[in-house]
């Protein structure tokens, strides 16, 4: 039995040279039809049905940006942690900051299943 490649009925490849400003748009597009760009060109090109894909919901920029700027305060905690238990300044990871962590890891899961229009449940 076949997997992944070897079954695929699309086996031939189109290249086209596009500016950055083109390809940002095709992106942008693409995004905001759910698709991904090769899907939303053979939709838009061939003005064909869907692909059998499941599409994607489009992502909020500003919520990728909150979420960003989460991982950054976590990572900067996390290596303020490690640093300290390296110098031996600390002999344990207090309790009560490993559970603010742990919060702060699920307030970002959640809020990446938010972005991507899945359920946080």
């Amino acid at each position: 039995m076949g997997r992944g490649s070897e079954t695929r009925k699309r086996g031939r490849l189109l290249q086209v040279r596009l500016a950055a400003e083109e390809l940002a748009e095709v992106r942008e597009r693409a995004d905001r039809a759910g698709l991904t760009p090769a899907s939303y060109v053979r939709q838009t090109v061939l003005d064909g049905p869907l692909p059998r894909q499941v599409p994607r919901p489009p992502a909020s920029r500003v919520e990728l940006a909150q979420l960003l700027g989460h991982v950054g305060k976590l990572g900067s905690n996390v290596n303020q942690l490690a640093r300290a238990v390296n110098r031996g300044q600390v002999a344990t990871l207090d309790p009560m900051r490993l559970a603010e962590i742990q919060d702060e890891l699920e307030e970002i899961r959640t809020a990446l299943m938010v972005a991507l229009g899945r359920d946080p449940g």
